[in-house]
């Protein structure tokens, strides 16, 4: 068949460094500079971005020599400006990155039979002494990521359930040792923090001066330093709290169900009127809350496009692969639905679909060769580029205005 533009494109070994200096340039242009805050997100986007080159590159995702996984990661982020200054979406997106990363070293290595049983320990969930591949130890670092991200994110937690089902029916790797070591990996950072907590307010009771010493200034008021910060977090109502957060999303339709009301979802007209933490500098034409809606349109095109596409070819993939595909097509599925119930929940959400669909739809980009497909991914590459514009117009505005008065100082 034809070698097309979007396979030039998918195939040449250029393309993810003109994306990477590209993003990095959108990072830095519209605020004329790093804030500590921003480059703190740089990095973790820069990490995000080497873990799926090496879950791509280490189980064969696409069947040619392609980052495209990675340069779609990256070209949304560069275009989602929200994020740039985000650190804690993006640390989420790593963590569900990394958590991918070592799920998908569970799967047998190789997809004869004999591979598939040795994994599963000789047959059933108790036999597992003779096994060649021990997945237990690669459930545990999956699953201790995503429990670490969940410290920044809590309903995190809740992928939990997905990658667990993903385990047992499509990577064939789920044994009595995965369950405890899936389990292990999710309670051991709550244990650490649980103990943290119970060793803070032990030495505060040990340490507390007494009334005589104590000495109020009601002068001036103290400002939090990162320190005391910290104390904060290291408290049980900072840790109940915490966990009564993970199983919010689901708990309040629940509740809400239970008081005699049909949990419906959130009113999107409320979502897109909330403007807290928005920019001061925004054209009266587009809201940001509007702008995030045009770029999820187009990551929902290319993910739709991505899933219909890998369910009609996938029989072209080894077995291996096309479980680690559905893994994460899984995982896209389970993001969007949330989405589309819950939108509050947008800022953390998005990155882990744009992840989610991106190695179906690179399977789109690099392996189609039709002129309709070719035409399809240059009407979706420039919707991308719209839409950044759209997202970072209000900043560029303002960088062009005082990259120009430097100019003119220079002058």
């Amino acid at each position: 068949m034809r070698h097309r533009l979007q396979n030039a494109i998918a195939e040449s070994t250029l393309t993810l460094p003109l994306t990477a200096v590209v993003a990095t340039l959108l990072w830095w242009l519209p605020q004329g500079g790093y804030t500590s805050t921003a480059l703190h997100a740089w990095f973790v986007a820069a990490l995000t971005t080497y873990f799926v080159i090496e879950l791509t590159t280490a189980n064969a995702l696409l069947r040619t020599r392609s980052q495209m996984a990675a340069v779609l990661v990256l070209a949304f982020l560069g275009a989602s400006g929200y994020l740039h200054t985000h650190r804690a979406a993006l640390i989420v997106m790593l963590a569900a990155a990394m958590a991918h990363h070592y799920l998908l070293h569970t799967a047998p290595q190789s997809s004869s039979a004999d591979d598939v049983a040795s994994s599963r320990g000789g047959g059933g969930l108790g036999g597992f002494a003779r096994a060649k591949n021990r997945p237990q130890v690669a459930t545990f670092h999956a699953f201790a990521c995503l429990s670490l991200g969940s410290i920044e994110w809590p309903p995190l937690l809740l992928f939990a359930l997905p990658l667990l089902w993903s385990q047992a029916i499509y990577l064939r790797s789920i044994t009595w040792r995965c369950l405890g070591a899936a389990l292990i990996g999710i309670v051991l950072p709550y244990t650490l923090w649980a103990a943290a907590a119970l060793f803070a307010k032990t030495l505060a009771e040990v340490q507390q001066p007494t009334p005589a010493l104590i000495v109020p200034d009601t002068t001036s008021p103290v400002p939090a330093t990162p320190a005391s910060a910290l104390g904060a977090q290291l408290t049980f109502a900072a840790f109940t709290a915490h966990c009564e957060a993970i199983i919010a999303p689901v708990a309040e339709p629940v509740t809400t169900a239970i008081s005699g009301q049909f949990p419906t979802p959130q009113p999107y007209a409320m979502w897109l009127a909330a403007e807290s933490g928005a920019p001061a500098a925004v054209a009266a034409w587009m809201t940001p809350r509007l702008a995030r809606c045009l770029l999820l349109a187009v990551a929902a095109l290319l993910a739709l496009t991505g899933f219909v596409h890998y369910v009609r070819r996938s029989y072209d993939d080894k077995i291996r692969v096309r479980m680690s595909h559905y893994t994460f097509l899984t995982t896209m599925a389970v993001a969007a639905l949330w989405l589309a119930l819950q939108p509050r929940h947008f800022d953390h959400l998005f990155p882990l679909l744009v992840l989610a669909m991106a190695p179906s739809a690179a399977h789109f980009v690099a392996l189609t060769r039709t002129w309709l497909t070719n035409a399809w991914v240059v009407v979706l590459a420039l919707a991308l580029v719209a839409v950044g514009v759209v997202n970072l117009v209000p900043d560029v505005q303002a960088y062009m205005s005082a990259a120009t008065a430097y100019v003119r100082q220079l002058l």
